[in-house]
């Protein structure tokens, strides 16, 4: 076997995992797979296209389309993303909807950074209440009073000590 062969086995094989994962709905570790698999073969479509599918089933519309898009770069013809891009294309006003939540989170991080706990809550319930599956925002919003290990010191800290360190991850979409 060489070289090549065993690159293209490889990507295969953490596909494979990925598509496990995703079927027992463990997005975090689908992602991780499908990532490890592009990295040894970046133009498996099966699996750059799986991963826009687990983007868009945790609610991260924008990381599913960047997917779906390079994947119809790779392989513009009988490509199964395009018929993905074309349903999300139809229903503008839900894109504009996921753009607002992304904003209301963006915010939120951005209140939360400057000490303002309830303008972060309020702007958090607001981005859960316009997208329903965005999955990063239901993540951050929960009780203040419940305890939360800090990942660089191992301690547990409240929420709103997470909050500040988080970054900004969205994108919003262009105008």
């Amino acid at each position: 076997m060489n070289y090549t062969e065993k690159i293209l086995h490889q990507s295969n094989y953490w596909y494979n995992d990925g598509l496990r994962k995703a079927q027992i709905r463990d997005m975090s570790g689908a992602i991780t797979s499908l990532k490890k698999s592009l990295q040894y073969n970046r133009a498996n479509l099966a699996a750059r296209n799986l991963l826009g599918l687990v983007y868009y089933g945790r609610g991260d519309v924008i990381e599913a389309l960047v997917e779906w898009i390079l994947s119809k770069n790779f392989q513009p013809k009988d490509n199964i993303a395009s018929y993905f891009i074309s349903k999300v294309q139809e229903t503008p006003g839900e894109l504009e909807e996921i753009n607002q939540a992304v904003k209301r989170y963006n915010q939120s991080l951005e209140y939360a950074r400057q000490g303002g706990e309830d303008l972060a809550i309020i702007q958090l319930k607001k981005a859960v209440a316009a997208h329903s599956t965005y999955v990063k925002a239901y993540f951050i919003l929960r009780p203040s009073s419940m305890p939360v290990r800090d990942r660089y010191s191992g301690k547990y800290t409240d929420w709103m000590q997470q909050m500040k360190r988080q970054s900004v991850t969205c994108m919003n979409l262009p105008k």
